[in-house]
């Protein structure tokens, strides 16, 4: 899994190979982001013999505090040619305050 900061947003890859978008579950519980995901290989015969068999089941599941600049209700996660993307958008920091004078007053 790589994990890139932009300005903009944090990036999340991972290597999905072999899984649909129904296999994999992206989560976000209290600040925790918890990208999981499983596949199941059957080997299917017709009555004949298995000379070879390579291909295995796995699953994974990896979570990750997000930081306070996280923008958790625009999360968005996509799966293409094997390669699950996770945009985590950056909130907009807050504008600074105006500077403003204080009357200072004498004793009276």
């Amino acid at each position: 899994m790589d994990i890139l900061e932009t300005p903009q947003a944090f990036e999340l890859y991972a290597d999905t190979p072999g899984l649909a978008p129904e296999d994999i579950t992206v989560e976000l519980q209290e600040g925790i982001l918890i990208v999981s995901g499983e596949r199941k290989v059957s080997l299917q015969t017709s009555g004949g013999k298995v000379w070879c068999s390579e291909r295995a089941s796995y699953s994974f599941s990896r979570s990750l505090a997000l930081p306070e600049s996280a923008d958790a209700d625009r999360i968005t996660a996509s799966v293409d040619k094997g390669v699950l993307t996770v945009i985590v958008p950056k909130k907009e920091p807050p504008a600074k305050p105006e500077p403003k004078r204080i009357t200072v007053t004498g004793a009276a």
